[in-house]
């Protein structure tokens, strides 16, 4: 008997959006930025 093959769905396709997939494949881009650039939030309640 032959090899049978389906084409079923991956876990996070049944879990996720049609936009959720889309935006998975944009290409993401991490930038390290120095911590000298990092500011404080007025008003925020936790601490940079």
């Amino acid at each position: 008997m032959g090899k049978l093959n389906f084409n079923l769905p991956s876990a996070d396709d049944l879990f996720s959006t049609q936009e959720e997939r889309e935006e998975s494949k944009n290409k993401r881009v991490i930038s390290d930025i120095p911590i000298s650039d990092i500011d404080g939030f007025p008003n925020h309640p936790f601490c940079v």
